[in-house]
């Protein structure tokens, strides 16, 4: 029996509903677009965010070590210990960088051997690098063998780059050759993989922590030193970190007589350009400080109109609800009808609303959900309290008021 009554009352709603055509309409109406301002406004931070986001990744910072005068980017003679810095990760500086490029001076006085056994003098020089060069810097071609990229020269292992003729010369037999500074005994050979060739002079470029490690002796310094932020919001971090090892550079280039992480005394500069990124990211970070001040007074007024409005139009009901208590409907189900109604209304403006979102915004919209279901939940409150304060009024009382 209580099953067959819900039914009626649902099909009263529904019948409700399409005689009060104009007024659902309207209902709806405000359920959607209540439900799509508040979609708007979220998706819009969102938007902002992650316009900013891309700004950062996307524009390339530079970071390059010069002398204490900002002038020389080159031939800076460094100690070999400040590739510690990247090779121990000191202060955790690989979580902010890529791209990094350092490289030796040129070291001669090097020899050479195949699994021939036949020790060769070096015609030309041996560099240590941790990158693959391009053309430009050393005026001729670098080529990496298959299954090899340009991290190689960024691991530890003993890995480098020959000349194409050495291979030529030796039928391409060969795909490891071995290294030792000066003809010394104590000197020995270290073995270093082939994973590239090039068609310039007889040198020899190795990556660069195998070469500083096996083949230096502590003879050979950085020659020059430079890395991309792997993010550009990160130049306040990765400026800290190169503060215990570099100057900062500053308009009256104060010189530091001290002693750095390093237990070297500051002879570098580190120089971090920043170009427009200042004009490109503040107008952007403006809006998003603006939608965020903005955005929980809309929500909170986008909340509080449903509520108002689902309790408005429940409440002007209290003769059809009198009437339907005189006629023996019991105050739950006259609680059930108007909820019901409600409930439908409210539903159809909030699922028009999100389909207008997605349409708009496509693939590129984020649903907050949470949101969505503050705002259901509080309307929908809105009719509860209003039913519910209709329902617990005596019935004759509501009869009076209406003559």
């Amino acid at each position: 029996m209580r099953k067959r009554t819900e039914l009626y009352l649902m099909r009263y709603g529904i019948t409700n509903i399409l005689r009060s055509l104009p007024k659902s309409i309207a209902l709806v109406c405000a359920a959607m677009v209540l439900t799509l301002s508040i979609c708007i406004i979220s998706q819009s931070i969102v938007t902002q965010t992650q316009s900013l986001e891309d700004v950062y990744s996307e524009y390339i910072i530079e970071t390059v070590i010069t002398d204490q005068f900002c002038i020389e980017e080159t031939n800076l003679a460094m100690n070999s210990k400040y590739y510690n810095i990247i090779s121990q990760n000191l202060h955790g500086i690989r979580d902010y960088i890529t791209d990094i490029k350092i490289r030796s001076s040129f070291s001669s006085n090097y020899t050479y051997m195949f699994d021939d056994k036949v020790e060769r003098e070096l015609g030309g020089s041996v560099v240590g690098l941790t990158y693959l060069p391009d053309e430009e810097e050393f005026k001729h071609e670098f080529n990496l063998m298959p299954l090899y990229d340009e991290s190689i020269l960024l691991d530890s292992r003993p890995s480098c780059i020959v000349p194409k003729r050495m291979m030529e010369d030796m039928g391409w037999e060969y795909y490891t050759v071995r290294l030792r500074y000066d003809k010394q005994e104590e000197n020995e050979f270290v073995e270093f993989n082939i994973v590239g060739t090039h068609e310039g002079p007889d040198n020899i470029y190795c990556s660069y922590e195998s070469f500083n490690d096996e083949l230096t002796k502590g003879t050979v310094s950085i020659y020059s030193f430079r890395f991309n932020l792997i993010n550009s919001k990160y130049t306040g971090e990765v400026a800290k970190i190169l503060k215990f090892y570099f100057i900062e550079p500053s308009i009256v280039g104060a010189i530091r007589r001290e002693l750095n992480e390093l237990k070297i005394l500051f002879r570098y500069t580190f120089v971090m350009p920043k170009g427009n990124l200042d004009d490109v990211v503040k107008p952007i970070e403006s809006d998003i400080r603006k939608l965020k001040i903005a955005e929980p007074f809309l929500f909170v007024l986008s909340v509080a109109t449903g509520l108002v409005v689902s309790f408005m139009s429940t409440k002007n009901r209290k003769a059809e609800f009198a009437v339907m208590r005189s006629l023996g409907t019991g105050k739950a189900m006259v609680f059930f009808e108007a909820f019901f109604e409600q409930l439908l209304l409210c539903l159809t403006g909030m699922l028009l609303g999100i389909a207008v979102f997605f349409a708009i915004y496509r693939q590129n919209a984020v649903l907050v959900v949470w949101k969505i279901a503050v705002f259901f939940v509080c309307y929908m409150s809105g009719t509860a309290i209003s039913v519910l304060n209709v329902a617990l009024v005596n019935v004759m009382k509501i009869m009076k008021a209406n003559e």
